[in-house]
């Protein structure tokens, strides 16, 4: 019924809006017309791109990731890479923002790679203070689950972060990996690959 339901839909739009490229070929294949279909990438709110505030910095390499702890970001990729890193003795931070279903389990596999000391967890902030914590760290973290579901996906903090200037590290696959590639925003590993993200 939804195979016949999208079919029918792209039929009939004048106009088919894609957040990612990655869902061109899907609508193709559902009977769309590519001549309808238009990429417009997710934007993001206005003090995101803010680029020149002076705040202090810690003096300890400072990776940020913002927003929900969830499995499908799979931040055990984040985790695991750190206690790899953890022997060569390097001063570092890992500041998670937000919240999610994951939380206690990311917090469990911390504790038990014993890398606790590494990682602070902010907790849920209002979006308007994000783009301090931004200006604040070295780099910032983005990552996804292994799926080809997600190969298509472009993560909204992808935006925010290429917007606030600062270096992108991502653990992800398709579009997010090549928006951040193709923008010179970081460098990236595939999805799931924590020992080469280390």
């Amino acid at each position: 019924i939804l195979n016949k339901f999208s079919k029918w839909v792209y039929k009939i739009s004048d106009r088919i809006l894609v957040h990612s490229k990655g869902f061109i070929d899907p609508i193709l294949k559902q009977g769309g017309d590519l001549k309808k279909i238009k990429y417009v990438p997710n934007t993001i709110e206005e003090h995101f791109s803010v680029k020149s505030i002076n705040l202090k910095r810690s003096s300890i390499f400072t990776i940020t990731f913002a927003g929900i702890i969830g499995k499908a970001q799979n931040l055990e990729t984040l985790v695991k890479a750190i206690n790899i890193v953890k022997e060569e003795n390097i001063p570092f931070l890992a500041q998670i923002l937000g919240d999610g279903r994951e939380k206690q389990k990311i917090l469990d596999l911390i504790d038990e790679l014993n890398v606790s000391d590494y990682f602070n967890f902010v907790g849920q902030i209002p979006s308007s203070e994000v783009p301090s914590y931004y200006q604040k760290s070295d780099a910032l973290f983005v990552s996804l689950l292994r799926k080809p579901t997600f190969e298509t996906v472009i993560p909204n903090k992808v935006q925010s972060y290429l917007a606030s200037g600062k270096p992108i590290i991502g653990c992800l696959s398709g579009e997010g990996k090549k928006v951040i590639e193709e923008s010179k925003g970081g460098i990236c590993v595939e999805a799931g690959e924590y020992k080469n993200l280390a």
